[in-house]
């Protein structure tokens, strides 16, 4: 049975490096005493040693938060989602990208707004471009930076259901309604075949909340850093 409190959820692949930041932010998260939190650290098919640099840089923090590393051998995000959310222990988990700098009131005010909102199947926030060389990108950047999940998701927050979907970085929702959703509607994004698309997997669970008569919401009060370095950063 879940309990009241969030999983974070980081799925990796060869992200060792990455993760050190990523895990720095987590470790500055200001949640009250009242909410109880994990993280599941899902190693997704990792040649490198990503899980070992892991548990060294959370370790440095000697904070009393459950920290699991878990492995899911078949190459691909959703299958990395899945596994992970099959493991959670709370009601609310936070998609948290190896990649993604969580701001420090993110879990507290996500939690919030899933407690308070039985209705709302999934919120997301804004998200802030960050790089090698801090915030300088080029002209080209702001025509398509929704590309890299970057910027704000709405003109203000609210319902965004219409939209249809929510970015999949720092993505919050509720973990029996991921199950229920995989469970009664299969993806799509693998054939009988077993041909794996596996892109646009947030796309494919927000839909599958919609159908399930739950609201998208966006709100500009959670925010997240997306580090992209500099060599995803080209016209091509």
């Amino acid at each position: 049975m879940l309990k009241t409190g969030v999983t974070i959820l980081i799925c990796t692949y060869n992200g060792g490096v990455k993760l050190t930041k990523t895990l720095a932010h987590l470790a500055k998260q200001i949640v009250p005493e009242n909410i109880s939190w994990e993280i599941i650290l899902v190693d997704n098919a990792s040649t490198d040693n990503t899980i070992a640099i892991a548990l060294e840089e959370w370790k440095k923090y000697s904070l009393n938060i459950p920290f699991r590393v878990i492995s899911e051998d078949i190459p691909g995000k959703l299958y990395a989602l899945q596994k992970g959310i099959a493991m959670a222990n709370y009601e609310y988990f936070i998609i948290c990208d190896d990649d993604n700098w969580l701001e420090p009131n993110y879990i507290n005010i996500a939690f919030d707004i899933l407690k308070n909102n039985p209705k709302i199947g999934a919120v997301g926030g804004e998200t802030i471009a960050v790089s090698d060389d801090g915030e300088v990108f080029p002209d080209w950047f702001e025509t398509y930076k929704e590309g890299y999940a970057v910027g704000k998701q709405a003109e203000k927050s609210g319902d965004i259901t219409g939209r249809g979907h929510l970015w999949g970085a720092g993505l919050a929702s509720r973990t029996a309604l991921y199950r229920k959703v995989y469970k009664d509607i299969p993806s799509l994004l693998i054939d009988e075949n077993n041909t794996k698309i596996l892109s646009a997997e947030d796309t494919e669970n927000c839909l599958g909340i919609i159908l399930n008569g739950y609201t998208l919401y966006y709100t500009s009060d959670l925010k997240l850093k997306h580090f992209i370095p500099s060599a995803r950063i080209s016209i091509s």
